[in-house]
């Protein structure tokens, strides 16, 4: 598929980032904690651990942790203090985020009886700040409810420090979506003739989209401020059904605002990303019958957007980085 679907916990939608939230105690920003799709009759739950840091080996100030080791024993603290208050949840599944979502950091399970495993070895030391935003199943309105919870704080004092980042590295991800995923080579000799003919905004294009596994047909639009290049999977097919994606531009075009929460649903996303070449994007996420996601940005008075039918967004930063890199065609 051009952008490929997500799959499992992938499947259950994205995260909303209204500002970014930093717990008052921790000298960690994060982004946002996301409790998704609440069903108190999962025995596995599933949340978001998103945080700012485009590299998260950076140690944290003199200690032998780097922010990606504290980040492992966050989800592990807020994996406790939610077991202890739903015995009958077997465990909870984090999806870590870099880079504002940019970057998929992989999947966790973290079991309850591996939290309290952790917590008991390493005892606590004092307590954080943490402010979730937790969505129900059933997309009820307000769809997002913020609950703030305090919570305990693993002790690494003396030569716990050295035992938790041995830990951290015999404890891999289950899974990291899309990490080997396939490119094919998008038609430019063909396209890009017929674009030019039809604008005079500058193309910005990527070399490569996700190999698809059916063949990919290409629908042409545009006048002079704008132009607007579409992907579908069957042949003269132009359904919403068939629709994979799109690259468009417009000159004088608008980005999209931030929405107001109460119009938001559980699955509804909007946030402020960084980009190739120091440039600030959009990445957002709107949800009906199948959600439609986009990354924006603007250049030089024209708003380019990679469109994807339920994209994700590392994929979609992804070829919109490589179409900023590639320069005017």
């Amino acid at each position: 598929m051009f952008f490929p679907l997500q799959k499992g916990l992938f499947a259950l939608g994205l995260t909303l980032l209204i500002a970014p939230l930093a717990a008052a105690q921790s000298t960690l920003p994060v982004t946002e904690i996301r409790w998704f799709n609440f069903n108190p009759a999962d025995r596995w739950q599933d949340l978001w651990f998103t945080v700012p840091d485009q590299d998260t080996t950076t140690v944290v100030n003199r200690s032998k942790l780097r922010r990606y080791d504290v980040h492992l024993a966050r989800m592990v603290e807020l994996s406790h203090y939610l077991c202890q208050r739903q015995r009958q949840v077997e465990g909870y599944q984090w999806q870590y985020e870099a880079a504002n979502g940019n970057i998929d950091m992989g999947t966790f399970r973290i079991s309850c009886r591996l939290a309290r495993e952790i917590t008991t070895a390493y005892g606590f030391a004092g307590s954080e700040r943490a402010v979730v935003q937790k969505t129900s199943a059933s997309f009820d309105r307000p769809a997002i409810k913020t609950e703030v919870w305090t919570v305990p704080k693993l002790n690494f004092a003396g030569t716990k420090e050295n035992r938790w980042v041995g830990f951290v590295q015999k404890f891999p991800p289950t899974q990291i979506s899309g990490q080997n995923q396939a490119m094919q080579p998008m038609p430019l000799t063909k396209l890009l003739p017929q674009l030019k003919r039809k604008t005079t905004v500058p193309i910005l294009l990527p070399s490569e989209i996700f190999k698809s596994d059916l063949p990919i047909d290409y629908d042409l639009q545009g006048d002079r401020d704008r132009y607007e290049l579409s992907l579908y999977l069957t042949p003269g097919c132009r359904a919403g059904a068939c629709y994979v994606g799109s690259f468009t531009a417009e000159r004088q075009g608008r980005l999209t605002s931030a929405p107001e929460v109460t119009e938001l649903n559980s699955r509804d996303t909007f946030r402020k990303i960084q980009l190739a070449n120091g440039i600030e994007g959009i990445y957002v996420n709107t949800c009906g019958a199948y959600c439609t996601a986009a990354v924006e940005w603007q250049l030089q008075g024209v708003v380019y957007r990679v469109v994807g039918k339920n994209g994700y967004q590392p994929y979609l930063v992804k070829l919109a980085n490589a179409a900023i890199r590639s320069g005017a065609r």
